[in-house]
């Protein structure tokens, strides 16, 4: 991905200029990718950054949008995704072994792909509200639904105080 990188950058200044004077929108540099935030944004002025960067990308035939939630992710045009990134975490760190028992968080759709990886072989939790799993009409690979940053950190303080009691 790191041959990607001046591309990313390119489109992603051109996009920041654009962006700049819409209230709310914001722009995240995550190395091999960026994030066009608009959870902020007055819903009116969505449309208008959807085409900033479609226009902007057209000048990038290498890099790709895709969709989350309230946010665009700007990455390379490669065969790549968050449950590969899981597989090659577990890997690289020689984590493959059926006693270690991985565990995924995520609140958005892009989080899918990890949750498929890990389907069957670690803990998978997908952050929404109630609202927001009733809208959806995504069905999710998640073991479980966690309704809150809050629920989450009930899940994860279950796993310290077990430790604890080991």
């Amino acid at each position: 991905a790191s041959d990607f990188i001046p591309s990313l950058q390119e489109a992603m200044k051109v996009i920041v200029e654009l962006i700049q004077d819409i209230p709310g929108a914001s722009v995240e540099d995550n190395r091999v990718c960026f994030s066009v935030h608009y959870r902020l944004c007055d819903e009116k002025h969505v449309p208008l950054i959807s085409q900033h960067i479609e226009n902007v990308l057209e000048g990038f035939p290498n890099l790709k949008r895709t969709a989350g939630k309230c946010v665009y992710e700007i990455r390379p045009k490669i065969d790549w995704n968050k449950g590969k990134a899981v597989a090659w975490v577990l890997n690289a760190l020689e984590l493959n072994e059926n006693e270690i028992i991985p565990v995924y968080i995520g609140d958005d759709k892009t989080d899918e792909d990890a949750f498929q990886a890990l389907d069957g072989r670690g803990i998978c939790c997908l952050v929404a509200t109630d609202e927001e799993a009733e809208n959806s009409q995504d069905t999710t690979y998640a073991d479980l639904r966690l309704r809150n940053p809050e629920e989450v950190h009930m899940f994860l303080e279950s796993f310290r105080r077990r430790e604890r009691l080991s």
